[in-house]
């Protein structure tokens, strides 16, 4: 990224900021505090930002944030600009067998029903095989266990597209 990229992004106004930070969580109010520390001096500074505005959020503020995601391995996702993003960052899991994606299909809906939210992994580098394990090892947590542990993988997944939507243009 360079220096400039940042600059533009610190001299955003500030709906415009939120609605990009958005695209990284879909968490109203960490977009909103994140928007607010603005400006940035470097990449690392708004990368060390993000995780901690998100580790201090609410149980609402996951919740909204983990909404914001299609299942693993959803099919029909949708079609906005976000969601094909975000289908294309589990796309090996797309490549799977049918069978693989039926089990997918079957587990997401057990696993919303157990904790009341989707299944969230970063899916980077991770193969189908290993995130439906873990799909199935997770449904043995408690809802906190599983909170915390999505919570996690949040984080990963919103400081990955950071660095992907700002390194893209270097």
């Amino acid at each position: 990224m360079t220096a400039s990229e940042l600059a533009e992004f610190n001299r955003l106004a500030t709906p415009q900021a939120e609605q990009l930070l958005l695209a990284f969580c879909g968490s109203p109010k960490w977009a909103a505090e994140l928007a607010a520390l603005r400006p940035f001096a470097e990449l690392e500074g708004l990368a060390v930002s993000a995780a901690e505005v998100w580790q201090a959020q609410p149980l609402a503020q996951k919740m909204a944030a983990f909404a914001a995601h299609p299942r693993i391995g959803e099919r029909n996702a949708g079609t906005d600009t976000d969601t094909q993003r975000q289908v294309k960052e589990q796309s090996h899991v797309m490549a799977s067998e049918s069978q693989v994606l039926d089990e997918f299909d079957e587990l997401n809906v057990a696993y919303f029903d157990r904790f009341g939210f989707t299944f969230i992994v970063c899916a980077a580098e991770r193969q189908a095989d290993e995130m439906l394990a873990l799909l199935r090892a997770c449904l043995q947590h408690s809802r906190d266990e599983e909170v915390a542990r999505a919570s996690i993988e949040q984080e990963k997944i919103t400081l990955l597209r950071i660095s992907k939507h700002f390194a893209a243009d270097e």
